[in-house]
């Protein structure tokens, strides 16, 4: 991933919204970032229909009072010392994820941040689609966490791999982490059906060496100068309960993951592995996107 120069930051009116600024503003400090969008979305502005007729004088818009009140928290306590530039916006018609779409394109953004909200059953599935369709990297929050210290970067040693451990390595640099934990899980459906321990014991280390010798050769081919990564080779049944078991091993509390960036019709396709950990994991995640992914196929769209 590039510079950060513009930086877009999705807030849904909720009271985990603060803990989406705090982290934000520790990213553009420490990544010197230029510019800042707020977007204020509203989750739950998809009224059914029916809803809208039994209604007819409502308006399931944004409380325009409450988005003042919180511009002005924002601007006196989070990014009064910034050098920055800070806009905001707010989404309260159309199809949010379409609005998002346009404004990263338009905009130039270089990374969005946006807070899953658990108690919305749709958050999750809007996380994703912004994943899958974005023209830049997308980082998903889930805990209320202001800040990063344990980074790990898993790997499929493919080129958008690379991509995400150069990302991390950037990220370290700039919060003065120097340690950076590369994961490569071997997934193998039938490890645990050999006959005797001797046979799986020999079997694992046989598969954790060949992973090692690609793994030594991956890092030759990456910018890692100034920071320290640590390769960690696991063999599990399933690439994702691989991840999640170290994660929790190791008290990760930010997960940065290469978006495989494959063009069919106008999406842009993550691998099942990426799209399972943004939808299940509790911690951070950036998936990393070369900037400009799919642009073409969104000018297009959003083109009058």
């Amino acid at each position: 991933m590039d510079h950060i120069k513009n930086l877009l930051c999705i807030l849904s009116l909720s009271d985990t919204d603060k803990f989406t600024i705090k982290y934000t503003t520790h990213i553009a400090k420490i990544a010197g970032v230029e510019n800042i969008y707020i977007n204020f979305i509203n989750e739950h502005h998809n009224v059914p229909e029916y809803i809208k007729n039994l209604y007819p004088g409502n308006h399931f818009s944004v409380n325009q009072e409450i988005v003042k009140k919180m511009r002005e928290d924002i601007l006196t306590v989070h990014v009064s010392e910034m050098k920055a530039n800070v806009y905001f916006n707010v989404f309260d018609e159309g199809s949010i994820l379409d609005n998002c779409l346009k404004f990263i394109s338009e905009k130039q953004i270089d990374l969005v941040i946006y807070r899953k909200n658990l108690q919305n059953p749709d958050s999750p599935g809007f996380a994703t689609k912004l994943v899958r369709r974005s023209v830049c990297s997308v980082m998903v929050l889930t805990e209320n966490l202001s800040h990063f210290s344990k980074i790990l970067v898993p790997v499929d040693f493919s080129s958008h791999s690379k991509e995400a451990l150069e990302t991390a390595i950037l990220f370290s640099k700039f919060a003065n982490i120097s340690r950076v934990n590369l994961l490569h899980v071997i997934e193998h459906p039938n490890i645990s059906n050999w006959k005797t321990d001797h046979d799986h014991q020999e079997f694992v280390g046989i598969l954790k060496k060949h992973a090692a010798k690609e793994g030594e050769d991956f890092l030759k081919e990456c910018q890692t100068t100034g920071v320290e990564v640590d390769p960690i080779f696991r063999v599990d049944e399933n690439i994702v309960n691989g991840i999640q078991k170290v994660i929790k091993e190791l008290k990760i509390d930010l997960v940065i993951i290469g978006a495989r960036g494959k063009t069919s019709g106008i999406s842009i396709f993550l691998g099942s592995v990426s799209e399972t950990l943004i939808k299940s994991l509790n911690v951070p995640l950036l998936a990393v996107k070369s900037k400009g992914t799919g642009s073409n196929i969104l000018k297009l769209l959003f083109s009058n």
